[in-house]
């Protein structure tokens, strides 16, 4: 079964000189950039995603769940936080394969660190989809992907391996 990345989508969104310029103008075109990228580094990095937005500030509203470019997105329902999603679906996806959650939410991060789950600060998610895009540019011009030690080596061993770093 394929990994999954949780994004925290505004977290994400402000953290990103480039989606920010976006957000002060159109939010909703804000959004869909950020999903589109994530659909194109989750394609290259072979895992899913999900996108999750919040509604906190807004009562009444109600959790609306959809796929976008093969991207869950999902917007909490009002009172409820992104971080209490992600949480909740973080915990229930790591029993069954390995989850990484994108958020530069301290408390989040330890929240979800502490149950087996890994994380990402917003920046270096960002950092991975520049990377990504670079080397899908690369590869349509040479016709040749690179190819990192990660790749090439056994999933369990390369779990094995992040388990140890993080401890």
């Amino acid at each position: 079964m394929k990994k999954l990345l949780l994004v925290d989508g505004y977290n994400v969104i402000n953290a990103s000189p480039r989606y920010r310029k976006l957000k002060d103008r159109d939010m909703d075109a804000a959004r869909a950039r950020l999903i589109e990228d994530v659909a194109a580094y989750a394609k290259l990095a072979e895992t899913d995603a999900a996108v999750v937005f919040d509604a906190s500030g807004r009562s009444g509203v109600v959790q609306r769940t959809s796929t976008a470019v093969g991207v869950r997105v999902v917007f909490t329902r009002g009172g409820h936080t992104a971080d209490q999603t992600i949480e909740r679906m973080a915990h229930e996806a790591r029993r069954e394969r390995a989850v990484t959650v994108a958020t530069s939410d301290y408390a989040q991060q330890k929240t979800v660190f502490a149950n087996g789950v890994l994380r990402m600060s917003a920046l270096e998610l960002l950092a991975r989809i520049s990377d990504e895009k670079d080397e899908a540019a690369e590869h349509q011009r040479t016709g040749r992907r690179r190819v990192f030690l990660e790749d090439r080596i056994d999933p369990k061993v390369r779990d094995a391996l992040r388990k140890l770093q993080r401890e």
